[in-house]
């Protein structure tokens, strides 16, 4: 017996830090980082903790799979590094959550949610557990040296988690490491050990790129054959590969290198960046929002991180869509779905107020997006939280202008599609 996943959630901070935003303090453009990152924008925990956000997003996947906290049998958590040494940040979600089962930490990097699955496998294989909490979550934001432009511009931070029951859609899976502080490392902090005379050096992420990219290219081509032999499919029975979001370069040489085309190969590392161990869930957790995933679709999932690590898995997906938006920052919507005007009114002035922090009270039809100061990521959110709410697309280039006029559109969508 392996497992399968009941629910999943996730959580990005409120803040979000464009590209053009670091040029106020960084030798950098847009274009220099797009261009060789594909990154444009990442979420920036300003307020939140790394438990604040792994506890968020745990309460969204308990939610979505319909349990409860005394549920759970275990929590594991894959993180670089939550607010202390001790406790864990397993241990703190667990007070948080008020559940009452065993909780600790692994750290695999940007491999974490594999290897923290791979864990789960064994509790299950046997009989230790019937419900597991998966979680990743990380502040890279507060790891990075920001006076180096080749590196804080790839990370941001978020959370995402997974709940696993007993189940039989774990068809393969592979870890690799291959210890290597030269690639990439993070050093501890210093202590003031007067005994001491060992320097660790700055307590921020240092990174060879080239040999980062070189490694990773590899292991994740070569990860997705691996279990896709071992399971006993072919590349063309994947419906998707969800891999850990690094760099867009990576992604699509990696997807070269399989032959796969690359509407099969899913990425949101335009607004995320890379996210650790929290980046491969916080895709599938999207995706599986989003309605991408069908049940019994099969998904190869792979990641490569600091370590060197890797790991790769096929997943069978055995959930439906998730029926609400995940939480973001403050930014959150009840699902309300309706024909008649004030109803469509209602939802939208719920998505904006709750992303502005304003008071709903002050938004009319007749209020205007410029009214609201909202700049092109701002209407993104909001639009994103809109096609969520009501089930609709609404396309990027739609010359909405104002509340009224977005009323009409989705009122008109809804009717198309009832």
């Amino acid at each position: 017996m392996s497992f399968t996943i009941t629910g999943t959630g996730s959580y990005l901070p409120g803040k979000v830090v464009t590209n053009d935003d670091l040029t106020a303090f960084l030798d950098t453009s847009d274009e220099w980082i797009s261009t060789r990152t594909g990154i444009r924008a990442r979420h920036v925990a300003a307020q939140e903790t790394v438990t604040d956000m792994a506890v968020a997003a745990a309460r969204a996947a308990l939610e979505d799979s319909g349990s409860t906290p005394e549920q759970v049998d275990l929590i594991l958590c894959a993180t670089l590094a939550g607010e202390y040494i001790t406790p864990s940040l397993g241990c703190m979600v667990q007070k948080e959550l008020g559940a009452h089962c065993p909780a600790y930490d692994l750290n695999a990097a940007c491999s974490g949610f594999l290897y923290a699955l791979d864990a789960a496998a064994g509790y299950f294989a046997r009989g230790r557990v019937k419900k597991v909490l998966v979680i990743c979550a990380e502040a890279m934001t507060r790891l990075m040296d920001w006076t180096d432009r080749s590196t804080c511009v790839l990370f941001g931070d978020g959370a995402a988690a997974a709940v696993l029951e007993p189940g039989e859609d774990l068809l393969s899976i592979h870890l690799s490491a291959a210890g290597n502080n030269d690639a990439l490392c993070i050093p501890h902090v210093n202590g003031n050990c007067p005994y001491s005379g060992y320097d660790r050096g700055p307590a921020s992420l240092m990174m060879n790129g080239q040999e980062v990219y070189k490694f990773a290219v590899s292991a994740m081509s070569k990860g997705v054959e691996k279990v896709a032999e071992e399971a006993g499919i072919s590349l063309e029975d994947i419906a998707l590969v969800v891999p850990h979001q690094a760099n867009m370069r990576i992604l699509e040489a990696a997807r070269k290198k399989l032959g796969m085309p690359a509407e099969k190969i899913a990425s949101n590392i335009d607004q995320c960046g890379n996210t650790s161990a929290a980046s491969l869930p916080i895709l599938l957790d999207q995706l599986s929002r989003q309605g991408r995933l069908k049940k019994g679709d099969l998904l190869a999932l792979t990641a490569f991180g600091g370590g060197l690590t890797t790991g790769a898995c096929i997943l069978r997906w055995a959930k439906e869509k998730s029926k609400k938006t995940a939480p973001r920052g403050n930014f959150s919507c009840e699902q309300k779905k309706g024909g008649i005007i004030m109803s469509t009114f209602e939802s939208i002035v719920k998505v904006i107020s709750d992303y502005r922090e304003m008071d709903p009270e002050e938004i009319t039809l007749s209020t205007t997006f410029e009214d609201l100061a909202l700049d092109s990521l701002d209407m993104t959110e909001i639009l994103m939280g809109l096609e969520d709410e009501f089930g609709i697309t609404i396309e990027p280039d739609e010359k909405l202008e104002n509340v009224e006029q977005l009323v009409t559109f989705i009122d008109d969508q809804l009717e198309k599609n009832a």
